[in-house]
């Protein structure tokens, strides 16, 4: 047998592979701005900017505080997650990928507006947003049995809009966390997606014959 053959690689060809992966990641970027700047553009401000200006029009989740930007964040390390592996895994596992992903997105997408609709409150005045919760505290059990948790605005009002006095602290924290991970998911969701579109177009452009667009 060839002793060569047992030879671990050594530092110096683990360094030179490692300098090659990033040379070729950073020529499939360059051919993905240059032939395909739109969908490559389209696909960062899509991950990157929408959350943050959902966030700034005032829907993120109420905890905790800057989901727009962490939003974002994630969304550049799971593009970035996605790119590095683009070369990895059959088409048909990409393909998998992608499905799952766009359905996760879309359950966790319309999970999180409705919990947002009916499991948050704005008090008229102040114009703060406030988690509903799902119990109710022995206070507005007493005032209120019959409509316990699913208090009306002018019930909210004889209660202070206090959450607090409203519903037990923890069937907020139970709503509160909820909403943040639907809304996560849908944007590491959207983030996969994105990602698996656009490194399968380095694959389609690196078998077209030199010169096509």
């Amino acid at each position: 047998m060839n002793d060569q053959a047992l030879t671990p690689s050594s530092p110096g060809q683990r360094r030179r592979g490692r300098k090659t992966r990033r040379t070729k990641a950073l020529d499939d970027l360059k051919l993905l701005l240059v032939q395909r700047p739109l969908l490559t553009l389209g696909s960062l401000i899509a991950v990157i900017a929408t959350p943050i200006l959902v966030a700034r029009a005032g829907a993120a989740p109420l905890w905790p505080q800057g989901m727009g930007f962490i939003a974002g964040l994630v969304g550049i390390v799971m593009l970035a997650f996605v790119f590095l592996i683009r070369r990895r895994g059959t088409p048909e596992r990409r393909g998998g990928l992608l499905l799952t992903s766009v359905v996760l997105m879309t359950v966790c997408a319309i999970i999180y507006a409705l919990a947002f609709a009916f499991l948050t409150y704005r008090v008229p005045i102040t114009h703060e947003r406030y988690a509903r919760g799902l119990k109710c505290t022995t206070e507005a059990l007493t005032t209120f049995e019959a409509h316990c948790p699913w208090l009306r605005m002018d019930e909210l009002r004889a209660l202070d809009y206090d959450p607090e006095r409203t519903w037990t602290k923890g069937s907020i924290a139970v709503v509160e966390v909820s909403m943040m991970w639907a809304w996560s998911l849908a944007w590491i969701s959207l983030a996969l997606a994105s990602g698996t579109l656009v490194t399968d177009q380095v694959r389609i452009l690196r078998r077209l014959p030199s010169g096509a667009p």
